[in-house]
């Protein structure tokens, strides 16, 4: 496909995960999103709790809110 045809890919940033989040859903609204979105960006995620063992870290992508 040439350049400049097809989608553009969704602007996001990553949110560094070091401690267990009990409330995925919570967690998302203080990011500025929903649940939903949550799991668009990051379709591994299947509860709405994410566990973090010690000296593991997870990468979450989120959108960027555009204005």
């Amino acid at each position: 496909m040439p350049a400049g045809e097809g989608y553009q890919s969704l602007p996001i940033h990553t949110v560094k995960v070091t401690s267990t989040i009990t409330e995925l859903p919570a967690f998302a609204l203080q990011q500025s999103t929903n649940y939903k979105t949550l799991r668009l960006y990051n379709p591994w995620i299947k509860d709405y709790s994410l566990i973090v063992a010690q000296r593991k870290e997870f990468e979450l992508m989120l959108p960027i809110k555009r204005n």
